[in-house]
């Protein structure tokens, strides 16, 4: 792990779901997204690659977040 980046949340049994910049094998970095227990297990997750994360932050910013609500674009 290079870089610990956010804890988005805890569940109820201190499993903690991070955002992480790491590297695999000298690599370029990627973004690693997954849960990790309080015991420092990993859950599946999913990596992505600097063009991916790009990719995603272009939908992300098509969505709107309201009350809790995620709604996409122009009134879908």
């Amino acid at each position: 792990m290079l870089q610990k980046i956010a804890v988005l949340s805890t569940d109820s049994t201190g499993w903690t779901k991070e955002v992480n910049l790491i590297s695999y094998n000298d690599k370029k970095p990627v973004l690693d997204i997954r849960k990790w227990s309080p015991k420092g297990k990993m859950s599946r997750g999913i990596t992505l690659k600097a063009e991916e994360l790009e990719a995603l932050q272009e939908v992300l910013a098509t969505l709107q977040i309201e009350q809790g609500e995620i709604n996409y674009g122009y009134g879908n």
